[in-house]
């Protein structure tokens, strides 16, 4: 199990990104304001701090 290989969703979305490229055009419409895109970063800064939280918490319980 120590061989396992996570794959985070990071690295995900680099090897999707290559093949969709990126529209930004489009990406602009996406949020009516520059506060909307703020609320949408920061809610993705949460879930990363959550999910790297979960996933420290997992490894200190699995060398103890």
């Amino acid at each position: 199990m120590a061989s396992r290989r996570y794959r985070t969703q990071s690295q995900t979305r680099l090897r999707t990104s290559g093949r969709q490229g990126r529209q930004g055009a489009n990406r602009s419409k996406r949020f009516n304001s520059d506060f909307e895109r703020d609320l949408a970063a920061m809610n993705r800064v949460w879930k990363m701090l959550r999910q790297g939280t979960i996933r420290w918490l997992g490894e200190i319980g699995r060398q103890y």
